[in-house]
């Protein structure tokens, strides 16, 4: 019977799946604390009949010996990774044990008025809390006890029957014992199993939460507010800044449908994801037709410059691409600057992960400031790339709030030698 989160939710099949695989790891674990449990029992009765009846304790001695080493079986063989795949059987041979022990000190006493009788109530008792076992299962170990309780009855057994005064206390304690076990199996079992189906859901519920978060936010940077810090500012002393923005975007969008527009936004900047990804560097935003990376932060690490370079490059390729594929004549203009920045978290609602500085200030100059299909730099990024890859000097230009500033088109990467 599935719960209603088995029902609505697609991940049930397999929730089904590790459900069973949950349980079955379960019932070894509490077979092997049972089977020590019984062997504890076991020698507390043997250790209170050596005291206060010597004669039993003699009796039942070589029985309570082989008793306690299958219940070591039991528990060895619990520990072996194969134990997952029978657990069921070892419960049952558990049962044979406990109910065969009891049973030999029930005929060796009294019978049916026999103290020992309300072992056999407790054995069914103990399988049904002890033990996650389906109420199924806890019905073949009640018929199992119930055909050891009633052995004594068949013809040629002995002298036992059910004449004996004390056959109609036990047969009703033992029908209380596995009415109420069952019962309880029934409710424990479908709870355990709600129980189970809103722990992975939540589970599943924490990962969208998180995968949102990462969409949001650097994965750093979630760490840390996850971890409980709320103030989250940095400053670095060297980081790498791009802008892209599509050049003459404004015009095309008044031409176009909203859901043709964000079509081919999404579709362009899906293949950037991409791209930012491979080379391990941070997209920070989109504004429009605009798109933000910054390599250094908010992990520092060395020769961001270089990547992202390399990410500039593979994005003028990619847009060539995106337009032999959609029909479009799309081109990009991208600037870069490397240098100082902070860096932070800004809202308390729709937060967002963003950088301040005179060199985003800059990068952001060299794209708008630079010319459609090419990729413009500073003088700053220059000195840094010059060895690894081919440029194109510009010369000076007038850039709004910095002056006359030598700036140069990055053409492609040097060929090893």
């Amino acid at each position: 019977m599935q719960t209603s989160q088995a029902k609505h939710n697609p991940a049930a099949d397999g929730w089904n799946n590790d459900y069973r695989r949950h349980v079955q790891k379960l019932t070894v674990s509490r077979l092997r604390i049972t089977a020590l449990l019984v062997i504890a029992i076991i020698i507390l009765d043997a250790v209170a009949q050596y005291f206060f009846d010597p004669h039993l304790y003699s009796q039942l001695l070589w029985v309570r010996l082989s008793s306690v080493l299958l219940c070591l079986l039991v528990w060895r063989f619990s520990r072996h990774p194969a134990a997952t795949r029978f657990c069921f059987p070892l419960g049952l041979l558990l049962v044979c044990i406990v109910s065969s022990d009891v049973e030999t000190a029930i005929i060796l006493t009294s019978g049916y008025n026999s103290p020992f009788q309300t072992g056999l109530a407790l054995l069914i008792v103990g399988a049904g809390l002890l033990v996650p076992y389906s109420p199924g299962q806890i019905g073949v170990i009640c018929a199992l006890v119930w055909m050891v309780f009633l052995g004594p009855l068949l013809p040629g057994s002995q002298q036992i029957g059910s004449h004996e005064p004390g056959f109609t206390s036990s047969t009703l304690f033992m029908i209380c014992a596995t009415l109420i076990t069952i019962a309880s199996s029934i409710m424990t079992s479908g709870l355990r199993k709600r129980e189970f189906f809103a722990r992975m859901q939540l589970r599943e519920e924490q990962r969208r939460s998180e995968r949102l978060l990462l969409n949001i936010l650097p994965a750093p940077i979630a760490a840390r507010l996850k971890h409980g810090e709320e103030t989250i500012s940095d400053s670095f002393n060297d980081i790498s800044v791009l802008f892209a923005d599509i050049a003459g975007f404004t015009r095309m969008a008044d031409t176009m449908q909203p859901a043709d527009l964000v079509g081919l936004l999404n579709g362009l900047f899906s293949d950037f994801d991409t791209l930012v990804e491979q080379h391990g560097l941070e997209k920070i935003k989109t504004i429009g037709d605009a798109y933000m990376v910054v390599g250094g932060a908010p992990k520092p690490f060395p020769g961001h410059a270089a990547r992202m370079a390399d990410l500039a490059l593979g994005m003028i390729n990619a847009t060539h691409i995106f337009n032999l594929r959609t029909g479009r004549n799309l081109e990009i203009r991208i600037g870069m600057h490397k240098g100082p920045a902070v860096a932070g978290i800004i809202g308390l609602n729709k937060f967002s992960y963003d950088l301040w500085g005179d060199s985003v200030n800059t990068a952001s100059r060299m794209e708008s400031h630079g010319i459609a299909g090419r990729i413009q730099i500073s003088e700053d990024m220059y000195r840094q790339l010059r060895d690894s890859h081919l440029f194109e000097e510009r010369g000076e230009i007038e850039i709004k709030g910095k002056g006359r500033l030598n700036t140069w088109f990055l053409l492609a990467r040097r060929e090893q030698t």
